[in-house]
């Protein structure tokens, strides 16, 4: 009795697991079977990589000065909405890529903060 059991179960779980695995993968081409959807991951890409230039730059001249908050904070409250919506909806690719930018933009602002401290 138990062995039936345990392998009525067993083939359950196996469906089960198999429902899952097409619900997703029907999900994954249908998501990205659209053209836009490069369109927006490649400028998403583009995006991310001018944000780890503008920190090279101004990590190079070790001038933050010319780059203003009034730009850097409302470019960090639109990256933290867009990590947040990635996250909800489970889009690994553009997490990785908002996160690359949040770090350089972060870091940024952190040089800004330090560079027009008082120096003691």
């Amino acid at each position: 009795m138990y062995k039936i059991n345990k392998i009525f179960l067993y083939k359950i779980y196996k469906i089960f697991l198999y429902k899952i695995k097409i619900f997703y993968i029907n999900r994954i081409n249908k998501k990205m079977s659209s053209p836009y959807y490069y369109l927006i991951l490649t400028s998403i890409f583009l995006t991310t990589c001018g944000y780890v230039a503008l920190l090279k730059h101004v990590y190079d001249a070790k001038n933050a000065d010319c780059v203003p908050y009034l730009t850097l904070l409302p470019i960090l409250a639109g990256l933290l909405i867009f990590l947040f919506i990635a996250f909800v909806r489970k889009y690994p690719i553009h997490l990785m890529l908002y996160i690359i930018a949040l770090v350089a933009i972060i870091g940024i602002l952190n040089m800004k903060r330090n560079a027009s401290a008082p120096k003691k």
